[in-house]
């Protein structure tokens, strides 16, 4: 996409890689306030956003990249993102309640409505839906459910179809180290095509978080114990609720004794 896909560094226009790209080491941060219209103008607006650091020396998060891999397919595919996720991997997995499109997901009459805790109120406030579901969908913006996503998770943790057995492969091995200073991990942590890794109990745990306007979430599995967890909330808190309960999940099925636990409240 040489019209599009033109960065603030001349050297890193020329040099970085899809797989730059997918495991979050192009040298750009989040950028998450500059936002734009459509998938295109975001991928067109990275050429204005400044790099903090070069290319493959730090690990750094940006949804704006992957925007520009969700534009990529399209216009490789000559196909709107959301026609090859469901052809190429919701049908196939089962995961018919799964969309990218917020008016489909209205339709059937069992989306979720998000909200937010007023500390003033000491009450729930509904939300609008976020407006900009559409515009940067390689970033993720999936509308799914707790079921389908399991569906997704036997599929990571059998490492079976529609995914090749190189994907899955390809999917977590180590691009980056991730700088260190989290309490809950008791070793490194990593980046593969997307995935964050990490060792927790002497295990090799990978995961993802996820968060729009009223709306979090997070998919954890342990490949080694043929275990994975998915948990979905519908409020806009700073994801303090799913991350509680992801670790309290994590501490009691490793039976972490209670005075090795971090306390997530605190942390």
């Amino acid at each position: 996409m040489p019209e599009d896909f033109i960065l603030s560094d001349p050297w890193a226009t020329t040099h970085v890689t899809i797989e730059d790209v997918l495991s979050h080491r192009t040298g750009y941060g989040r950028h998450d306030l500059a936002s734009q219209p459509s998938q295109q103008e975001f991928v067109r607006a990275l050429r204005h956003l400044p790099m903090t650091s070069e290319p493959r020396t730090q690990w750094r998060y940006s949804n704006h990249m992957y925007t520009a891999m969700g534009y990529l397919i399209e216009v490789v595919t000559q196909k709107k993102l959301a026609e090859v996720f469901k052809s190429w991997l919701w049908e196939p997995m089962g995961m018919s309640s799964t969309y990218l499109s917020l008016s489909e997901a209205k339709n059937t009459g069992k989306l979720a409505k998000p909200y937010w805790w007023n500390n003033q109120t000491q009450s729930y406030v509904t939300l609008p839906y976020p407006k900009d579901l559409e515009n940067s969908q390689g970033a993720g913006m999936v509308i799914s459910s707790v079921r389908d996503y399991a569906k997704y998770l036997k599929v990571l943790i059998d490492n079976s179809a529609p995914i090749s057995t190189a994907g899955h492969r390809e999917l977590t091995t180590p691009r980056i180290m991730l700088e260190p200073g989290n309490p809950y991990f008791t070793g490194p942590v990593w980046s593969g095509l997307g995935w964050e890794s990490l060792i927790f109990e002497n295990e090799v745990i990978h995961s993802h978080t996820g968060s729009v306007d009223g709306f979090n979430a997070v998919i954890v599995y342990i490949p080694a114990r043929k275990f994975g967890l998915v948990i979905s909330t519908n409020v806009n808190a700073p994801s303090a609720a799913r991350n509680t309960a992801w670790w309290h999940i994590l501490y009691e099925y490793f039976r972490v004794p209670v005075e090795r636990r971090v306390d997530t409240e605190e942390s």
